[in-house]
């Protein structure tokens, strides 16, 4: 019997070796709690459908003016200007758009289109160890979804892993990761005023949710990692990174270790494309050398850490 259960999802991408073990296809669900200046993948913020436009495209045709009912788009002085209040996501200009200027980030789909989707690639997950993971946004902004989908999988044998920022109820968390063989869980910092004003939320639920997660995962066979990505000026202070080793080795016992995730700054043409403003246009990533004594404070602390350097691994997440 098939699952209808449905979901707003933003992105698969196939062939994925940065999430999880193998070959992934990597399931990107809309909505997150959490506002961080540094989100790479803004278009997973909200929970609903968005116009991106790509100016660079747009050869200012005009047929999007004519498709729209409400009126919101318009040429001024050789610019196209959009009235984005006015958009309800019809998909009216996409459709008109000759030089694919414009798109919808964000479509409805069941538990089932996105199997049939991952299992495309099953062939690629048996032979390199492979499966399904799946972020966002963050994957607790859709918990019967992202629930339905693991269990699915997880019961036609397809590996499974959750990106989360832990960011929810933990009832809903624990049944998720019930049907998760791999677990990436990010950790910002451990600063509460910190977190609150680089996120735009409180850590409180987020740590005692990881120190939950650790506890109900103790003698289990899943796999959990420690993500922090490594924002300049925000976290990145020898006692901001103490503390967090400090954090996971006395309440996260079950996590093999700590990866660390360089900041950059590539999804800025993101922001602009769905109209929104980036808050950190000037923030320069760290150095191979600093984001090495990062890695060399943790293990001090006595956590393993893990970075493969530029090139091989970025912070691609939202969460």
């Amino acid at each position: 019997m098939g699952n209808g259960e449905t979901g707003i999802v933003f992105n698969i991408q196939r062939y994925q070796i940065h999430d999880g073990p193998g070959i992934r296809t990597l399931v990107l669900l809309k909505g997150c709690p959490l506002r961080c200046q540094w989100c790479a993948n803004p278009e997973g913020q909200k929970h609903e459908p968005q116009l991106y436009y790509l100016g660079t495209k747009c050869r200012l045709c005009g047929r999007c003016i004519e498709a729209c009912l409400r009126h919101g788009n318009a040429i001024v002085d050789g610019k196209m200007i959009l009235t984005r209040d006015l958009c309800v996501t019809c998909g009216a200009c996409v459709e008109e758009c000759l030089f694919s200027a414009r798109e919808i980030k964000g479509r409805s789909m069941t538990v089932d289109e996105v199997v049939k989707e991952v299992e495309k690639d099953r062939s690629f997950y048996f032979t390199s160890g492979g499966g399904i993971t799946i972020g966002g946004g963050e994957p607790l902004a859709q918990p019967k979804f992202t629930k339905n989908i693991l269990r699915t999988c997880k019961s036609m044998g397809i590996n499974t892993a959750i990106e989360t920022s832990a960011c929810g109820p933990w009832d809903e968390l624990k049944e998720i990761v019930a049907s998760a063989d791999w677990i990436f869980c990010d950790l910002k910092t451990v600063d509460p005023c910190a977190h609150k004003a680089g996120t735009g939320c409180s850590n409180e639920l987020i740590l005692e949710n990881c120190k939950k997660l650790s506890h109900a995962l103790q003698g289990q066979e899943t796999h959990l990692t420690v993500r922090v990505p490594v924002i300049p000026g925000f976290n990145d202070s020898a006692a901001s990174i103490t503390a967090m080793a400090n954090f996971v080795r006395e309440h996260m016992p079950a996590a093999s270790e700590i990866e660390l995730l360089r900041y950059h700054s590539l999804a800025l043409g993101k922001y602009q494309n769905l109209g929104m403003e980036y808050s950190l246009p000037e923030l320069v990533p760290s150095s191979e050398t600093e984001m090495i004594a990062v890695k060399e404070l943790i293990e001090k602390s006595g956590v393993k850490c893990s970075y493969e350097g530029a090139g091989s691994q970025v912070y691609v997440g939202a969460r």
